[in-house]
């Protein structure tokens, strides 16, 4: 769209312009045959109903949604004094060493894990 350019009013003692708030008629009859011309234009565009994409993709953001908070649990850090792991199960482990107290051989003699977590799942091959 062109630029509407407004009139300038010049200070004849300083030579100063100033904006006069009008504009050339010629000027905004052109502008507003143009954005005529625009509205026209978009309104004889053909409309789509989209309520069927939008619902699938809502849908499909609520499974993937899910599917990120049981991944989020699975894969999580679990506090020993809250939760044990089952018997038997291989769990990634964060090991606290009381670094004070230390047998001959500088092994510690106070170690226990505080957190776990399973294992991962092995990634899939296609």
């Amino acid at each position: 769209m062109s630029e509407l350019k407004e009139i300038m009013l010049v200070n004849q003692v300083s030579g100063e312009r100033t904006p006069s708030g009008t504009y050339k008629k010629a000027e905004v009859d052109a502008a507003i045959a143009e954005l005529k011309a625009r509205i026209h234009e978009l309104e004889s565009m053909p409309h789509t109903d989209n309520s069927a994409v939008i619902e699938l993709l809502e849908t499909e953001n609520e499974a993937l949604k899910k599917e990120l908070a049981e991944l989020r649990e699975a894969n999580r850090w679990r506090k020993c004094i809250e939760e044990l792991p089952p018997e038997g199960a291989e769990v990634l482990a964060y090991y606290v060493v009381n670094l004070h107290t230390y047998n001959v051989e500088r092994t510690p003699l106070n170690k226990f894990v505080t957190y776990w977590m399973p294992l991962p799942k092995s990634p899939e091959v296609k």
